[in-house]
């Protein structure tokens, strides 16, 4: 419709915002593809099977060269449980978005008071120990033009934004502490194998860095992550000034 294909919207969000605004409380990572001609070829429904399946194809056996293999990682990543798939078509081209999930946390409503207060609370479908909550900072979203949308750095991939630093248990003695960005103590910090409940505020964040969107997400490593490296349960982006 806006004739373009990016990550990014033309306000400016990138898809775990966009996510998280429509009520999202997992965290996400997104796929998208297309495949273009010149002459009419998608005039039949079988034509528009055949072209995702091409575009399937290529994510996964074909991604190394454009994408560092990423789409294909995203793809065969067990620990995604849920996928949501856009297509959209005419005579001369197909797109495919695919959007993967990873929802281990039944989040009551997320409470956000002023852009700065938060407070989450749940229950869990994994064990929840060596939990930790991490923030990243973008930018404040611009709208953005179908011309900037199809041209760098909003064609190419995304990131997470800049890790500014972490939340932490509130504590006394040997404390624990981020050795890159800020490291804010918790109000509240209950949490069991089942169940979580943190409290904290992003003052100190909003401080440091101004207006822009916060984006926090509750890790831990699973039994079958193999790599030792943190998976990620839970997402939530604040959009501030």
């Amino acid at each position: 419709y806006f004739g373009y294909l990016s990550h990014w919207d033309t306000q400016g969000l990138k898809p775990y915002v966009r996510y998280i605004l429509l009520n999202g409380t997992g965290s996400m990572e997104e796929n998208v593809a297309y495949e273009s001609t010149t002459l009419p070829a998608f005039t039949r429904l079988s034509d528009v099977q055949g072209s995702l399946a091409r575009l399937e194809d290529q994510m996964v056996y074909n991604d190394s060269l454009c994408c560092g293999n990423g789409h294909r990682a995203n793809i065969l990543d067990p620990l995604h449980n849920f996928v949501s798939l856009g297509v959209e078509y005419n005579s001369t081209r197909v797109y495919l978005v695919e959007d993967f999930e990873n929802s281990y946390v039944s989040l009551s409503q997320p409470t956000v008071t002023g852009n700065d207060s938060i407070s989450l609370s749940g229950n869990s479908s994994i064990n929840l120990e060596d939990l930790q909550v991490v923030v990243y900072y973008d930018q404040y979203p611009q709208n953005l033009t179908a011309a900037q949308l199809g041209s760098p750095p909003y064609s190419d991939s995304y990131t997470s934004g800049d890790f500014i630093g972490g939340i932490v248990p509130p504590c006394f003695l040997s404390c624990q502490k981020y050795q890159c960005g800020t490291t804010v103590q918790a109000d509240a910090w209950d949490v069991t194998n089942s169940t979580v409940r943190i409290d904290f505020h992003l003052t100190d964040f909003i401080s440091a860095y101004g207006k822009g969107v916060y984006t926090f997400y509750l890790e831990t490593g699973p039994p079958d992550n193999s790599t030792g490296a943190p998976e990620t349960l839970v997402g939530m982006s604040v959009l501030s000034g």
